[in-house]
């Protein structure tokens, strides 16, 4: 019997391109342990041969096994009429398929392995350029790397194009890569097709419950309209929640926002850190913007609505409520000379200054930060994106905030600002003890307290003695600071400590009257300070996942 090579210890693709470059006449008679092996050599084959294979004519036996398969070229047989040319609505596809006689047989042996019985190499139609072998189908390949790669990639927010032009760039150039930018596409939809198989919600509630598994302190409430379709839904994380306890005396929220697929207004609830820093402490999308549905998400300060007011009344009866300056500002350039002014003369508790001093908003004047978060999703995000892709780029804008947090930290504990007044010990105190953008704010109070002059003699009544100040060339308006000489309480006329929370510059320039070094506790707003998030537990996980070394491995391969 004649011998016949066997290439099935081996069916790497370097190893079957050579194989079959050499072998290209006499093909008839190679063995392959399995029917894989030789459909994967006769696509390198093909490869090396600038055609495109494709899978022919299946034969199996009585019980349903595969003995014969037909292996043949991408343009072989004719097209089979299944539509009809008169009215179609879409242009029909070019036609491919012209009669090509080039295949290969490969038939079951006895032994269990599969033996090329018949090979035709002649081609009816002129192969394909070098320089094109990346279009042939039969070519193209994305591996199980490259797909995890891609929705990594994908879940960070990078576009599919831009996917493939990193690819591309990794390999040294588009004829490496092994696929085009259709199947990458095709891929990933796939993908998301597979995660929304049982529904846009219940993938998103599914996602949600993984998130719980991995953050026991992960909170999610929604719930459902009549047509079981999403009605309103809440989320914040451990991270939200631990922010909350530290800085959840003041909170803002806008509903203007709506970059998804359904149109439902994104809530993102906001606040201010010790840093100055717009943090989230939860995310909310809900079906309306009613009274009904603003009970689920308050806030102190939001944009001018009714609806708003009323639910804050409801849920927070204590709480100091603020409409939003920007909006006032836009709305009476566009109302002026209307009804419009004489109702917001009947609310301007709710947005003139006046009423509005000595109550704690952290400098917060309008619905701004919730307007920037926004605009950081806006990169992210768009009109097309299903919930859980939705969600998933708010987590990586979330993320993006939390690591400008962290880098604050950093600064706040390896630098000291530079000082710049002559009041040494009080400045460097407070320089150890605010963040650095709340000693840059304390920084200019001090710096302006020298614009200062005592106008009386002081007068002391009890515990208490109260100093009038006036300013340096303008003696019109006097400032009242009272000091409790027990408790070390200041209280100034101008309310700023009380509205913003760090001391003003009246209340400095009293200190250094009294000779202070440091400030006294009842001028240290704690959630300004380095130390705001000493108490509170930190969930930021350092560990790196197996997924994600793996992940790691694949790229740099």
């Amino acid at each position: 019997m004649e011998t016949v090579p066997n290439v099935a210890d081996n069916c790497s693709i370097d190893h079957h391109g050579a194989e079959a470059k050499s072998l290209a006449d006499n093909i008839v008679g190679m063995v392959f342990e399995s029917h894989f092996d030789a459909w994967e050599f006769y696509k390198d084959y093909a490869k090396i041969s600038d055609f495109s294979a494709r899978r022919a004519t299946t034969r199996k036996d009585a019980v349903g096994n595969v003995t014969t398969q037909e292996f043949c070229c991408s343009r072989a047989g004719f097209r089979k009429s299944k539509f009809s040319d008169v009215d179609r609505q879409r242009a029909p596809r070019a036609i491919t398929r012209i009669g090509c006689k080039a295949k290969v047989v490969v038939m079951s042996t006895n032994s269990n392995q599969w033996r090329i019985s018949f090979s035709h190499t002649e081609h009816n139609h002129p192969l394909c350029p070098t320089n094109m072998r990346p279009f042939l189908r039969s070519n193209r390949k994305i591996t199980y790397a490259d797909i995890e790669e891609a929705r990594a990639m994908k879940t960070a927010g990078i576009r599919t194009s831009q996917i493939m032009n990193l690819f591309q760039q990794q390999s040294s150039g588009f004829h490496n890569v092994g696929f085009i930018r259709k199947d990458l596409y095709n891929a990933i939809q796939t993908y998301v097709d597979a995660e929304l198989s049982d529904g846009d919600v219940n993938a998103l509630i599914a996602y949600f419950d993984c998130k719980k598994e991995q953050d026991n302190g992960f909170f999610i409430q929604y719930n459902l309209d009549e047509s079981l379709r999403l009605h309103n839904l809440f989320w914040c994380d451990s991270t939200s929640r631990s922010d909350y306890k530290c800085f959840g005396d003041i909170i803002a929220f806008d509903t203007t926002y709506k970059a998804n697929a359904y149109g439902r207004p994104l809530m993102p609830i906001v606040g201010v850190n010790h840093h100055h820093q717009t943090i989230v402490f939860g995310i909310a999308i809900s079906a309306d913007e009613t009274a009904d549905t603003f009970e689920w998400v308050l806030s102190v300060v939001t944009d001018e609505d009714r609806a708003m007011q009323r639910a804050i009344k409801t849920v927070f009866p204590l709480a100091r409520h603020r409409i939003c300056s920007w909006h006032l500002s836009r709305n009476a350039q566009a109302n002026i000379d209307h009804p419009w002014v004489v109702e917001k003369d009947q609310t301007q508790h709710l947005w003139a200054q006046t009423y509005l001093t000595g109550h704690f908003f952290a400098n917060v004047r309008s619905t701004q930060r919730c307007e920037s978060m926004n605009a950081a999703l806006a990169i992210v995000l768009n009109s097309k994106k299903t919930y859980i892709a939705f969600f998933r780029a708010i987590e990586n804008a979330i993320n993006d905030m939390r690591i400008k947090e962290l880098k604050e930290d950093f600064v706040c504990a390896q630098t000291t600002p530079y000082p710049t007044t002559k009041l040494t010990d009080l400045e460097g105190s407070a320089s150890e003890l605010y963040t650095r953008a709340s000693f840059g704010i304390f920084q200019t109070e001090l710096q302006n307290e020298t614009l200062y002059r005592l106008m009386e003699s002081i007068v002391e009544i009890g515990q208490s003695q109260t100093f009038h100040l006036t300013k340096y060339r303008d003696p019109s308006k006097i400032y009242e600071v009272v000091l409790d000489v027990i408790t070390e309480n200041l209280m100034c006329s101008c309310r700023k400590f009380e509205t913003v929370g760090i001391p003003c510059c009246h209340q400095l320039h009293v200190l250094k009257l009294q000779d202070y070094s440091n400030l006294p506790q009842s001028l240290i707003l704690h959630r300004w300070t380095k130390n705001a998030k000493l108490s509170a537990p930190s969930f930021i996980d350092f560990t790196v996942s197996p997924e994600l070394k793996q992940m790691s491995r694949f790229s740099s391969l």
